[in-house]
C-alpha cells in the first residue's frame, strides 16, 4: 500500500508541476482524487503542501504559482519539489506497518477503554484511502484487547495462539461461552460473537502479522483485495467486539 501512495503523489507532483509551469495539464477530476486521497491519509496529513490544502483545482494551482513566483518556472518547479519532497521521502523511508500504531501501547484498566476508542477510530480513518491497514489495525486491535484481559486475569497463552484460541481463553472469566448460559437468544448472541471472532482471525497469519496476501486470501477467491466496504465491516465489527470485551471485563471486575 506505501507503494501505491507514492505512485499516486507522484502523479499528483507531476499534475500541479504540468499545472504551474504551463504545460498540458491534467482533469481536474484526477486532481481532486488524488488530492483527496492525500489529504484524508492521516499519517502524512501533516506533511501535505499547503498548496495542495488550499487550491481544489489545477486552473487554482496555476493562479497560485503565478502570484506566488512570478519571475520563472524554475522557482515554481524548485518549490514544488521541496513541498512534496518531505512526504514522499517519509513514505520511501517508512519501514513500519499499521500494527506499529498500537502495539507496544501500554495497557492498563485506565487507559484500556481509550485505547479501544482511539485505535478503533484510527481504523475507520484509514478505511477509504488504506481498506487492509483499516483491516489489520482491526483485527490486532481485538487481538491487543483480548491479550490485555488474559494477561490482567493472569491467564497463560502462547505466542503462536490464534486469535479464535485466544478468544476461547476468556469464556470462563468473561461468561462467555454459549453452553453456561440458559436463554437461547443470548446463546445466539455469543455464537455470533465466536463466529465474529473467527471471522477476524482469518485475516491474521500464524506469525500475528496480517498482510495483503492473507487478507485477500481470507476473502472470496475472486476479490483481488479487500473494499472500503470490507474494511467498515470488520472495523465496526472488531471495534464493537473489543468494547463488549472490556464492558464485560469492566462489569465483572467491579462486583
Amino acid at each position: 500500500m506505501i507503494e501505491e501512495r507514492i505512485q499516486e503523489i507522484e502523479r499528483l507532483k507531476d499534475l500541479v508541476t504540468e499545472a504551474a509551469t504551463y504545460r498540458k495539464w491534467g482533469t481536474d477530476e484526477e486532481y481532486k482524487i488524488l488530492r483527496n486521497k492525500m489529504i484524508k491519509t492521516n499519517k502524512i496529513k501533516d506533511l501535505v503542501p499547503t498548496f495542495i490544502k488550499d487550491c481544489r483545482t489545477l486552473d487554482e494551482i496555476f493562479n497560485h504559482f503565478k502570484i506566488t513566483f512570478p519571475d520563472g518556472y524554475k522557482a515554481r518547479r524548485a518549490n514544488i519539489k521541496e513541498a512534496f519532497g518531505k512526504v514522499l521521502k517519509y513514505l520511501e523511508s517508512e519501514e513500519g506497518s499499521p500494527l506499529d500504531e498500537i502495539i507496544g501501547e501500554r495497557l492498563s484498566g485506565d487507559n484500556i477503554h481509550e485505547f479501544v476508542q482511539d485505535n478503533w477510530n484510527k481504523a475507520l480513518v484509514r478505511r477509504e484511502t488504506d481498506p487492509e491497514g483499516a483491516i489489520t489495525i482491526a483485527s490486532t486491535l481485538i487481538e491487543q484487547t483480548i491479550k490485555f484481559i488474559l494477561d490482567s486475569e493472569n491467564i497463560e497463552y502462547k505466542k503462536t495462539d490464534d486469535l479464535p484460541t485466544l478468544y476461547k481463553k476468556t469464556h470462563t472469566v468473561l461468561n462467555l461461552s454459549p453452553d453456561g448460559h440458559i436463554e437461547e437468544t443470548f446463546k445466539q448472541i455469543l455464537r455470533g460473537c465466536t463466529s465474529i471472532i473467527q471471522g477476524l482471525g482469518g485475516l491474521r497469519n500464524n506469525d500475528g502479522d496480517a498482510h495483503g496476501s492473507d487478507i485477500k486470501r481470507a476473502l472470496p477467491q475472486k476479490t483481488l483485495k479487500p473494499g472500503v466496504r470490507h474494511a467498515e465491516l470488520s472495523v465496526n465489527l472488531a471495534g464493537t467486539m473489543a468494547n463488549f470485551l472490556i464492558s464485560t471485563w469492566t462489569h465483572r471486575k467491579l462486583k
